[in-house]
């Protein structure tokens, strides 16, 4: 939480990968690691916005018409009137509303 910087949250996904014990797991290999905010458990359509953005690492292809940062901003200027800041989450791609 409270990460504005996709350069930070590129360095502590970069250090998962880079565990050697990591490189044997299929969502590594498969390129489905997603880092997730814990600020995303905070409020009912932030945990809406996560479990997209799982649903969408898990099974790309069941999700290619979802964007994650469209449903977050969406969802967050229903709920609270505004737009987030920071980054949410991370896919080895980036990840910012």
């Amino acid at each position: 939480g409270g990460v504005y910087s996709d350069a930070a949250a590129r360095g502590v996904y970069e250090s998962l990968m880079a565990r050697p014990d990591w490189r044997a797991l299929d969502a590594v290999r498969n390129g489905r690691v997603l880092l997730l905010s814990g600020e995303l458990l905070e409020a009912p359509w932030l945990r809406t916005a996560a479990a997209l953005m799982i649903a969408k690492t898990a099974a790309p292809e069941l999700f290619e018409d979802v964007n994650p940062d469209t449903a977050l901003n969406m969802l967050a200027e229903e709920a609270t009137g505004s737009l987030p800041a920071g980054i949410f989450y991370y896919d080895g791609q980036g990840g910012t509303p």
